[in-house]
Order: C-alpha cells, then sequence, then structure tokens
C-alpha cells in the first residue's frame, strides 16, 4: 500500500475460504511480512530466520533474498497452484514419536512435518481417516487439520515444475536463513529447485529447533496471527533452558502487537519505543507531586497530537519571500526507521546519498521535472543522529540555483552537512549502454566478504543498506547489480537513499579502492544527474578516476537491466577518515585529524638549564616581604578581595537584568526554564546553574525543596 498498489485486491466475504490454500498463502505473507515491519519499526530485528511450511516465503523475505513483491507474486502464484489440485487429500497431527508414526503409515502416507513433539501425516483422505481409526485404537491421539490439500505429498506432484518456474528471482540471504528442507542454514540461494523440495519435502521443524540451539537463540519471536510456534520449539529445544518465546499476535485479540513490544521489553530485547508513536508530535508533562488519589488520567489514543503533515524524506515545505524554498524534518536515528542501518564507528550517521535524494524531491516538489541537476556538491560535516532527540533537518534551495543542507539540535546553532547548485538544464542521455559485454570482461565475484572488511574498518551496514545483490570486479573499473531491500518503505521517491548508497558499494569491486589504510567517507560529487525516477534494480558501472592524496574520484552510471542510463555522478569523491576524526568532527571538520609521525629531533638539548627547586626557594622572600613590596599589608589585601567579590556580585545581577530577568519577591522557576527564557543557549547550562548559585550565595535566591529556586 506504500507503494500505491494493492498487493491483495480482494474483498473477504467470507473469512471461511481463508481455509483454502489459494487465499490462506499470499493472505498469510502479508501479515507475516507486515509484522516484520512493524517489529522492525520498534528497532527488532532478526538474527537468523526460519519459516514452517509457507511461512518460509515470508521469512526468505525477511531475510533479504527477494524483494517483498516478489515475495507476494510468489505466494499468491504458489498458492493458486495448489488450489488449482484436486481436492481429496487431508492433513493429520500425530502425536508420537517419529519412528513410531513411520513404522505405522500405510503406502501413500507420508510424514509432511517431524515437529519434535508431534508428527504431522499427509495423503489421500479416505486412507488417512483408515489410519487415524488404528492409531486412536492404540492410544494416540490424533487431530485432523484444517487444510484444503495434502501438502508435502505426492498428491502435490503434478504442480512442481509449474511453482519451480514460478520461483522468483533470489540472492544469498543476507541474514542466516534457516530451511525447512533438511533444518539447516541454507548456504545456497534460494532457486526455482529448493523451492521445489520445499514444497514436496517434509518439513524438518525439530531439526531446525536444533539449528537455533546451536546459534545459541536467547529470544525466539513468532510471527504469525496466532501462538503456534513457540510452544512447538520450546518442547523440541534440546537443552532444559529453552529461550523466551515472544508471540507476534493471539488469535481475537485486539492491540496484541504493543503488548508483545512489551513483552519483549521485559524479557530484555533493546526495542526502541518511538516506533510506536511515528509521525505523532509527543513532549513532556509535568505530574503533580503528590500520589494519584483513585483516578485514571490516561490519554485516549484517538486524542493523540498528530505530526504535521509533510513530505516522507523532506518533512513541511516552507517559502521565503524572494523565491526559495526550504523543507523541515526531524530526523532521529530510527525515524526513518532504515536509518539505523546505517552506522559509522558504531554511531548512527547519515549516509552520504541522503542528501542528494532529499534535494531531487525537493526539486520535484517545487515543480521542476526530471532529469535534474546537482552540481559542485560538497559533504562538509557528518550527520550524526545517533542521539534520542536527533536534529532538525532543513533542505534550502535558493532560487540563484545555490541549495544546502543544515541541521541542529534542540538549542544549539545551525551547521552546514552539504553545499552545492542546481539545474534543470541537462544534455540528452547517451546511447544504451552493453551490460553483457560489460559483465564478459569481468569476473563475477562474491559480495559478502567485501562488508564484512567494511564493517572490520569501521562502517556497519544492517539489512536496509545491503542492496548490493551481485558483484562483477575488475582494475579500475567494476559493475554491480543493486536491489532496494525487501520491506524498505519508499514513499514512491525519486531516488531512496538506501538504494543509492548500495550503487557506492560497487566502488568495493575496483581493485585500486582497497578498505585498508583508513576507512573511506564520500566528500562529494562534481555533477549529479538524475534522468529518471530509480526503479528497485539498477545496474552500476564504477570507473576510476585516480587519486590525489587520501582522496580518490570516481564515475559512476546507473542503467536499467536494458543498459539505458538513469542517472550518472561524475567526480564522485572520497577520503579516507580514522575514528578519531568522526568523533573530532563532531565539534570540527572529519576531513582533519591530528596525527602523529616518527621523526629526528632537532636543536633539543636536556632540561639542565632550567633552576633548580633550592636555587628557586632561595629567590622567593616571604609573603610579608612580597606584601611590602607592594605597599600593602594583610588587612588592605583581604579589603580589596573583599571589594573585588562584591564589585563582581554588583556585575553578575546587573548582567542577569540586562539580559531580561526581573526578580520579583517570591517568584518559583527552574534552572533550564529560565535560561531558555534569557536566550542562554544550552552550552552555558552549567556556567548559568553557577551564576545562579553565586546568587544564592548572595541571599537572593534559595532552593525549593522540591528542585528548582525562589526569589
Amino acid at each position: 500500500a506504500e507503494r500505491g498498489r494493492a498487493l491483495l485486491p480482494v474483498m473477504f466475504e467470507d473469512a471461511g475460504r481463508l481455509d483454502r490454500t489459494e487465499w490462506a498463502q499470499p493472505a498469510l505473507y502479508a501479515l507475516e511480512s507486515g509484522l516484520t515491519a512493524l517489529w522492525a519499526s520498534v528497532g527488532v530485528r532478526p538474527d537468523i530466520v526460519f519459516g514452517h511450511s509457507a511461512g518460509e516465503i515470508a521469512a526468505a523475505a525477511a531475510a533479504g533474498a527477494f524483494d517483498l513483491e516478489a515475495g507476494m507474486r510468489f505466494a499468491t502464484r504458489r498458492g493458486a497452484l495448489m488450489g488449482a489440485l484436486p481436492e481429496g487429500g487431508a492433513m493429520v497431527a500425530v502425536f508420537a514419536a517419529a519412528e513410531r508414526v513411520r513404522g505405522a503409515l500405510p503406502e501413500g502416507i507420508e510424514v509432511a512435518a517431524d515437529n519434535g513433539a508431534h508428527q504431522v501425516v499427509s495423503g489421500p483422505r479416505d486412507a488417512l481417516a483408515a489410519l487415524c481409526e488404528d492409531l486412536a485404537a492404540a492410544g494416540i491421539r490424533v487431530d485432523p487439520l484444517p487444510t484444503s490439500h495434502a501438502f508435502h505429498s505426492a498428491l502435490m506432484d503434478p504442480v512442481l515444475a509449474e511453482l519451480e518456474a514460478a520461483a522468483p528471482w533470489a540472492s544469498a540471504p543476507s541474514v542466516p536463513l534457516v530451511s525447512d528442507v533438511g533444518g539447516r542454514v541454507l548456504t545456497a540461494v534460494p532457486d526455482g529447485a529448493h523451492w521445489r523440495r520445499q514444497a514436496r519435502e517434509p518439513v524438518r521443524f525439530a531439526a531446525a529447533v536444533r539449528t537455533l540451539a546451536e546459534f545459541e537463540a536467547r529470544f525466539v519471536l513468532e510471527i504469525g496471527p496466532h501462538v503456534v510456534l513457540c510452544p512447538m520449539a520450546a518442547l523440541a529445544w534440546p537443552s532444559a533452558m529453552a529461550p523466551t518465546a515472544i508471540p507476534s499476535q493471539r488469535r481475537g485479540g485486539a492491540g496484541d502487537f504493543v503488548g508483545a513490544v512489551a513483552g519483549a521489553y521485559e524479557a530484555g530485547l533493546d526495542v526502541s519505543f518511538e516506533g510506536l508513536f511515528v509521525g505523532e508530535r509527543r513532549r513532556r508533562v509535568s505530574l503533580p507531586a503528590y500520589p494519584f488519589q483513585r483516578e485514571s488520567y490516561w490519554i485516549s489514543p484517538s486524542r493523540r497530537i498528530q505530526a504535521e503533515a509533510g513530505h516522507a524524506l523532506l518533512g513541511v515545505r516552507r517559502d521565503s519571500p524572494d523565491g526559495g524554498h526550504s523543507f523541515e524534518r526531524q530526523l532521529r536515528g530510527r525515524d526513518p526507521v532504515w536509518l539505523a542501518d546505517h552506522r559509522v564507528f558504531g554511531d548512527i550517521v547519515a549516509p552520504g546519498a541522503l542528501y542528494a535524494a532529499q534535494l531531487v524531491e525537493a526539486l520535484r516538489e517545487t515543480h521542476r521535472e526530471l532529469p535534474v541537476m546537482l552540481e559542485g556538491g560538497a559533504i562538509t560535516r557528518p550527520l550524526v543522529l545517533s542521539g534520542e532527540e536527533g536534529r532538525l533537518v532543513q533542505v534550502v534551495l535558493g532560487e540563484d540555483g545555490a541549495w544546502k543542507v543544515v541541521s541542529r539540535d534542540a538549542d544549539g546553532p545551525w551547521e552546514t552537512h552539504a553545499e552545492g547548485r542546481w539545474a534543470t538544464h541537462v544534455a540528452a542521455a547517451p546511447e544504451a549502454a552493453d551490460l553483457g559485454a560489460l559483465q564478459g570482461g569481468l569476473g563475477p565475484a562474491e559480495v559478502e566478504p567485501g562488508y564484512r572488511e567494511l564493517r572490520a574498518a569501521g562502517l556497519d551496514y544492517g539489512p536496509a543498506f545491503r542492496g548490493l545483490a551481485r558483484l562483477w570486479p575488475g582494475s579500475g573499473e567494476a559493475l554491480g547489480e543493486v536491489l532496494l531491500p525487501a520491506g524498505m518503505e519508499d514513499h514512491g521517491l525519486l531516488a531512496h537513499p538506501a538504494l543509492l548508497d548500495a550503487c557506492f558499494r560497487v566502488l568495493g569491486g575496483i581493485e585500486v579502492l582497497e578498505v585498508g589504510g583508513g576507512t573511506w567517507l564520500p566528500i562529494g560529487w562534481g555533477r549529479f544527474v538524475l534522468r529518471e525516477a530509480l526503479p528497485d534494480r539498477v545496474f552500476c558501472r564504477a570507473l576510476d578516476r585516480g587519486a590525489g592524496g587520501r582522496t580518490r574520484r570516481v564515475d559512476l552510471w546507473l542503467y536499467t537491466e536494458a543498459g539505458e542510463e538513469l542517472a550518472h555522478i561524475e567526480g564522485f569523491a572520497l577520503r579516507q577518515a580514522s575514528r578519531a576524526a568522526l568523533a573530532g568532527e563532531r565539534g570540527g571538520n572529519a576531513l582533519h585529524e591530528v596525527a602523529w609521525r616518527e621523526g629526528t629531533a632537532v636543536g633539543l638539548r636536556e632540561a639542565n638549564f632550567l633552576a633548580g627547586p633550592q636555587e628557586i626557594e632561595s629567590g622567593l622572600g616571604a609573603l610579608d616581604g612580597y606584601l611590602e613590596a607592594e605597599g600593602r599589608d594583610r588587612a588592605s589585601l583581604a579589603e580589596l578581595g573583599r571589594e573585588l567579590e562584591r564589585q563582581s556580585r554588583r556585575l553578575l545581577l546587573d548582567a542577569m537584568q540586562e539580559l531580561g530577568w526581573e526578580p520579583r519577591s517570591g517568584d518559583r522557576f527552574e534552572t533550564d526554564e529560565l535560561r531558555r527564557r534569557l536566550r542562554v543557549t544550552g552550552d552555558h547550562g552549567r556556567l548559568f546553574g553557577r551564576l545562579l548559585s553565586v546568587l544564592e550565595e548572595m541571599g537572593l535566591l534559595d532552593r525549593e525543596p522540591a528542585g528548582g529556586w525562589r526569589v
């Protein structure tokens, strides 16, 4: 729905239709993908993923094997193929050990799932009915399952070839994916052959649980409409110390997700509660100092104050009288959610691609059609968003063609992060490139080792910024296939920052651009031309332009699969920086740092030319002699000190009144409240508090027992 397209254009007139697999499979996929995104919005993302039977499609999407829409198309097609099979099959849960069940199976009945504490068998309905009678007579519990077909049995064979052909194009998962085919971590790309086996072979849930135990999982989060897998996992866990199991929903419950988040927090997960209130404006309120007296004052959810409407990336638009435009938005480390996946030396830092994405959106909002061009882009200061409150960010477009991106915290000054010029006069696009020939001249390489090297160098990319699917490296040149990761909220952006940033990862395929020796951070570009909105899949070609000192420049071209140019970046510049440089950037410039170099001492001598302690002592007279030489005795010097103290206090009181403070007897105030009223910035907060303490020493203020001051 975020992309303006309905994934399930169906109104369910009868909830019973969900028992049919052609409806159940896409409905489960949509629900499970939505719950995965909800958990990500509160900062909870998986370290390892497993999906039971049809749930493996949503699990593969959550692991990054393919995007949301590709998974939905596959789930819909898989359900339609299986739903078109003749009826007459059934499935039954048998509560007995796997060996006991397999020994009792007649011909045509197969084990569909080994869930540890019970087995699921599948096959023709008549044969299953006879088996159930025999098992019940032997004292074994059997429960028929409400399914429309006999899944994971020979009755699926007629559609397996079509199912294999319908499988989506996939890449290697970015998060470990435990497949129910074998119950181990999937080491290959989940292709058509995999999904054929996954539909035909039994679900090895018990084996998958043992794999999760090997990873020492401490929390198990169930993504589904009801509590099913949590108790099964606890029963199948190989040790007595089963992990904490947290269901996302319970059948018939209302508001269960908020309760699930609370349970996750109580269990010890790192939860970002801001995600529950994205898009809302909140403020702190004072509570009474006395206990509540049997009355509740909860605010109804319908009364929450909503945030100002505005662009998802830019926020609220403001026009200036001189014809310029600006956009203003509060950015936090988890708002937008995907920002938390871009970390530099442990801090959440806005990617350099964010500035370009914001600017092309700002130009579109001010009625300038594509293509557009951003020239002379300079990134002067990183935008660090690790703080809880984030920063207020403005994108400013001048009528004269200048642009800049600035930010500030609650009380601080505005800081410039990037600046340059824009234009709408762009040369025509060149002829289509021959990507096949380019791939032929380069050899493919694995992508994951490059991300590990980046992490070791201080650049830690989460799932949202792992869009590089395939890479063909070379000497001074590289080509990459880039995908917008699954589950990303794009809101119809012309160039999503995560997709654009993933194009920069192609630079890792240029052999001359090694990670060692420092971390490469973008510092600007010569010219960025965007001809068309970037789709979810692009091909990026990078060409080295050489280095100068610790700076390297490359050119980038972004193409469709057919080789048509979508965008290009000329003179994209990077510079090596260290952790110390970025830390110092919060008060300086990330492009400079103090570096000690070993050298030969010149013109130095030993310190024996300095006077020793005895020589210094002999040259000092008594204090009385010093005062006498200055024409003062002890009493006059003490009086001078008292007079200076009185003058200092008068100057302090005059300065406070000059700032606008008019003290009245009995007035009460808080330190920060008075500081803001007098427009004293937050960086002088400690000094301001010390001045109030001096006024207390003068007898003008008293400290209140509950905090604050009284005149």
